[in-house]
């Protein structure tokens, strides 16, 4: 909780706060983070790419295609996956 900045209740209104309607616990989801921590080049940066607000809920399916791609790009996610749904 310390690292993330929130507690389990805010970080799920914090998830759960999203155009979607993605929900946690929904099949198929996968908690990401936005700014990949990875990107992170020291222990301050870490922690910053670790807080609740660079999560969010995206389809497991999706998350994992884009993944070594840069950060989360919205207009793309929309336009490919949302479409769908």
């Amino acid at each position: 909780m310390e690292i993330l900045g929130c507690t389990w209740e805010e970080l799920k209104t914090h998830l759960e706060n999203n155009p979607y309607g993605f929900k946690v616990g929904d099949e198929g989801l996968d908690i990401d983070h936005i700014r990949y921590i990875s990107q992170a080049n020291n222990h301050k940066e870490l922690l910053e790419l670790s807080h609740y607000s660079n999560l969010q809920l995206l389809p497991a399916e999706y998350n994992r295609k884009i993944k070594g791609a840069s950060d989360f790009n919205r207009e793309n996610f929309e336009a490919e996956f949302c479409e769908a749904i």
